[in-house]
């Protein structure tokens, strides 16, 4: 499951590459207003544009866009996902971002 979320966290973040090469007016991720929200039920992966137009994003959006913005600014980056065990047995699944720093939450940075 995980290379599954992280093959899709890593198409959207091209896909996130390729967008915001073409709007150089695209604000960054953190000073764009938006903030993090979780998806209730169905899964999405939604690129920057819909993530602006909804004004909120999940774990998987915020991280590809991170990731895209910082290899665009030069810092290659990519999103990369962690689970969790919870009490009831579930798993948690949490997209963040690897850079040359260290790791990135930008879901915590947002109000997670």
């Amino acid at each position: 499951m995980i290379g599954t979320i992280d093959a899709l966290a890593r198409s959207l973040m091209l896909a996130n590459i390729n967008f915001l090469s073409q709007n150089l007016d695209t604000p960054l991720l953190y000073e764009s207003g938006v903030y993090y929200k979780p998806e209730d039920g169905e899964e999405n992966f939604f690129d920057i544009p819909r993530v602006l137009r909804d004004g909120h994003a999940d774990c998987e959006d915020l991280s590809a866009w991170r990731a895209a913005e910082l290899t665009i600014l030069g810092m290659p980056s990519y999103p990369f996902t962690t689970y969790a065990i919870l009490d009831n047995g579930d798993l948690l699944f949490h997209v963040r971002v690897m850079t040359p720093r260290g790791v990135e939450d930008p879901s915590q940075l947002l109000g997670m």
